[in-house]
């Protein structure tokens, strides 16, 4: 079923570097795609020149038990991301994971609502650092664009998971899988779920289900997978907005569902539309559940 529902949105990874194949999608996705490569292979090569001592961990961003690890290799890549995608789109604003030396373009908790006009990103240099640090394989390198507010398109790619996912909003998704075969899940579920005493029913229920079920150890990888037929249903809770902007664009782009939740004075409330305090770099209130078919209703 989902390899049905993204059929007729996917493009064959060996069509990918056909002329006409780019011409469907804005310049810009094809950068980004180009961008999440070359930085992605840079990653691997990185993850041998620091050792324990020049991680430094971010107390405001650790979940519960999950410590927020930065490593060196996450600023080199960052700044990467942003000089390829500043230099072609001088105007651009960008929202990113880690910090960087003062610049008019990058926005913070004080001036965010500014991405809401014009052209925008959202940066996430390493997703899953933690999988990173110990060479594990489920993180990915990620870029989101947005436009006028709206998260338009994505890219991800995960080197080591063998994955590479570009997409945009009302063109499609093409997909360069490795393992092309193999299913890796029915349900993804974020770890950060499992820290928060008030999601233990709802784990509970999931797991009393026949369906096989993993732990999403890289948000936008699992969203990535929902959209090229890996997985059915990805669901992450309490979210800042480059943990989902890219991988929420590919499910949509796909022909699949994506379900925004906010939690926001104690209420856990629908979103039909993302608003402006979504993209607060501050704020990890947002919780999305990602289906190609129609069972993110269900859940």
């Amino acid at each position: 079923l989902a390899k049905e529902k993204s059929g007729k949105n996917m493009i064959k990874s060996e069509n990918w570097n056909e002329g006409e194949v780019w011409e469907k999608f804005s310049p810009d996705v094809k950068l980004m795609s180009e961008t999440v490569l070359s930085v992605g292979e840079e990653a691997v090569s990185l993850q041998s020149t620091f050792t324990e001592k020049d991680i430094v961990i971010k107390p405001e961003d650790s979940v519960g038990s999950l410590q927020a690890p930065v490593t060196p290799a996450d600023v080199k890549c960052q700044q990467l991301i942003f000089d390829s995608l500043s230099k072609a789109n001088p105007d651009a604003r960008f929202i990113m994971e880690e910090k960087i030396g003062k610049n008019d373009s990058v926005l913070d908790e004080k001036n965010y609502p500014d991405i809401l006009e014009g052209l925008g990103y959202t940066v996430d240099p390493i997703d899953g650092t933690s999988q990173y640090m110990k060479n594990l394989d489920q993180w990915a390198v990620v870029i989101a664009k947005i436009q006028d507010g709206e998260i338009v398109a994505g890219s991800i790619y995960a080197p080591k998971f063998g994955l590479l996912v570009t997409g945009e909003k009302n063109v499609g998704v093409m997909v360069k899988d490795q393992h092309p075969n193999e299913r890796f899940a029915d349900v993804l579920v974020g770890q950060g779920m499992f820290e928060f005493p008030e999601f233990n029913g709802f784990i509970e229920n999931l797991n009393k289900s026949a369906k096989k079920i993993e732990k999403a150890r890289s948000g936008e990888l699992g969203l990535a997978m929902v959209a090229a037929g890996k997985v059915d249903v990805c669901i992450q809770a309490h979210e800042k907005v480059w943990d989902f902007a890219a991988g929420a664009a590919l499910v949509e782009a796909a022909g699949g569902q994506v379900i925004y939740y906010n939690y926001r004075d104690n209420k856990i409330v629908r979103m039909d539309k993302l608003d402006a305090k979504t993209f607060n770099p501050k704020a990890r209130e947002t919780a999305i559940i990602a289906s190609l078919g129609n069972q993110a209703e269900e859940y």
